[in-house]
């Protein structure tokens, strides 16, 4: 089908579709008929000719198949289109991101690599189908927040304290780093978005997980969220602590083995590494109880970075 210039990257690109297809048209099935028709031979020439150089074989071989999407113009945030686009999104407060295939889009360096790499994370689960405001509701998109990664260095991490488990994502977000002109005055600042998700795991989970060292295990039935600690921790910078009541204004409970609490919010460091951790203070019952237990819920360690792969 396609023969030429295609073969040594047809086969990595036709299968990469093939991963994305699939688990669109499983999870996300608006997305799946936003694709458009192949480009043809002709018009990627006349793309070329408009541009003065060649496309990349990958970039190519990508519109071949698949010559972007249809979707509406920026702006028309009451049509679902806005949230179509393929490469998935994330949220950050009232803001969205979202990120779709142009058709016959300018070229960039190593785009089959980049294009591969998420398909691979869609296949292997680092994404997964999520709504794009965790606390509204909202159409389910790929949220780029991966919710796992390998390592105890990747971008998600999971921790279980007293069958509380705290489950903490990170996103580099470069549209909201500093500028050329904050570098120059000394300002320079990297953001990084974090998810949150908590959840209270089920009696027979929480015995199965239960630390000996603890005494005689006492499930956990209900506890409701009272307070945050945060430490940011910037490569060579001093520690950027903060603590208040519940996050994002809420303080949600939670019963075991019942649904999760997902939030999302950022921060901005000084350098484009570090880590960062922190606890989670939880009431068993409800933050009114009286003589019931505190537990101090640790959040996972995750370390900042910029990535190599930015969608």
């Amino acid at each position: 089908m396609f023969a030429g210039g295609y073969c040594p990257v047809a086969q990595a690109v036709v299968r990469a579709w093939k991963d994305i297809e699939t688990w669109l048209s499983k999870n996300c099935p608006q997305i799946i008929r936003t694709l458009r028709p192949g480009a043809t031979e002709r018009q990627l020439r006349a793309a070329e000719a408009t541009l003065g150089f060649p496309l990349p074989p990958g970039l190519r071989m990508i519109l071949r198949v698949h010559d972007g999407q249809f979707l509406r113009p920026r702006g028309r945030w009451q049509s679902l289109d806005a949230f179509c686009g393929i490469f998935g999104g994330y949220s950050l407060y009232d803001d969205y991101v979202t990120m779709g295939l142009l058709s016959l889009g300018a070229a960039c360096c190593a785009v089959q690599r980049w294009f591969c790499e998420y398909a691979r994370r869609l296949r292997d689960g680092v994404y997964a189908a999520s709504p794009i405001f965790p606390l509204k509701r909202s159409p389910s998109t790929p949220c780029l927040y991966p919710v796992r990664s390998s390592g105890p260095h990747g971008p998600a991490q999971v921790a279980v304290t007293q069958g509380i488990r705290v489950h903490a994502s990170v996103l580099f977000l470069p549209e909201y780093c500093s500028n050329p002109q904050d570098e120059a005055r000394g300002t320079e600042a990297y953001t990084f978005a974090y998810q949150i998700t908590f959840s209270l795991l089920s009696e027979e989970e929480q015995a199965a997980a239960w630390d000996g060292s603890l005494g005689t295990f006492q499930p956990l039935l209900a506890v409701q969220l009272v307070n945050r600690t945060w430490h940011f921790l910037p490569t060579d910078h001093d520690p950027i602590l903060a603590s208040g009541p519940g996050v994002v204004g809420l303080f949600p409970q939670l019963s075991a083995g019942g649904p999760s609490l997902t939030y999302n919010s950022c921060t901005q460091m000084p350098c484009p590494t570090g880590r960062m951790t922190g606890s989670f203070g939880f009431k068993e019952g409800d933050a009114e109880a009286q003589g019931t237990r505190f537990i101090e819920a640790a959040c996972p360690t995750v370390h900042l970075s910029i990535p190599e792969y930015i969608y």
